[in-house]
């Protein structure tokens, strides 16, 4: 278990005449249950493809996403946001994003007998298979994503933006020129267009295949997913 931070800047906002203070930092094993507690199931009740598969209903595929998730924290690679003033609690971790390191010969699996689990896995497969990021960025690892949240009560205070831009110094770290993540909704989108990502694929909400399991997507969070990705020079 890793469990050394990496400190990545420290930020300030306003809200409601209050002003917020925040860093940018590495989790580690210490900080899973926290994160999971306070932001990751209403990352699996919000996020578009894990609301419209309804995967909060199932109990196991709950557990794998946590033991996914655990894992990626533990190996030191999860970034989040943790308030450093007493205007909350101090230290409360406000914005997560898991990230990881997928190498060109390891494709990234659930490895699970789960349908749910199986079947996000193949549709985020469709989507960033053909962008080919590592032939046109000619990598052989960069930094991946599965998640990112900002708690309910801080949207809108720019601390999605942080995180997103953090992964270049987190990249940095790890000896990594490039990120790529599959965004599903428009404001993920959004945030990653302003840093500079560029879209490597995509697929239209009407060519996501769920399969046989009853879904719904939220149309009024997006229209399609894409799989877009940054190249630092």
């Amino acid at each position: 278990m890793n469990s050394t931070t990496r400190n990545f800047g420290s930020f300030e906002f306003d809200k409601n005449g209050v002003r917020f203070k925040y860093r940018i930092q590495t989790a580690t094993g210490d900080h899973f249950d926290e994160i999971f507690e306070q932001l990751g199931y209403d990352f699996l009740k919000q996020e578009r493809l894990n609301a419209a598969m309804n995967i909060i209903s199932d109990f196991e595929a709950v557990e794998i996403h946590k033991s996914v998730w655990r894992d990626m924290v533990c190996n030191g690679t999860t970034l989040i946001a943790l308030v450093e003033n007493d205007c909350v609690e101090q230290g409360k971790i406000i914005g997560f994003n898991f990230t990881y390191v997928e190498k060109k010969d390891e494709d990234f699996s659930w490895a699970s007998s789960n349908k749910m689990c199986r079947q996000m896995s193949k549709v985020l497969s469709e989507v960033s298979r053909p962008g080919n990021i590592f032939e046109k960025y000619n990598v052989d690892r960069y930094l991946a994503a599965f998640g990112l949240m900002v708690h309910v009560d801080f949207a809108g205070s720019g601390i999605g933006y942080r995180l997103l831009e953090s992964r270049q110094k987190l990249c940095k770290c790890l000896g990594l020129s490039a990120t790529g993540t599959v965004f599903t909704g428009y404001i993920s989108q959004h945030l990653a267009t302003k840093l500079g990502f560029e879209v490597l694929s995509s697929l239209d909400d009407e060519h996501i295949d769920f399969g046989d399991i009853e879904s719904h997507l939220d149309d009024t969070k997006g229209k399609d997913i894409k799989f877009m990705a940054l190249r630092y020079t």
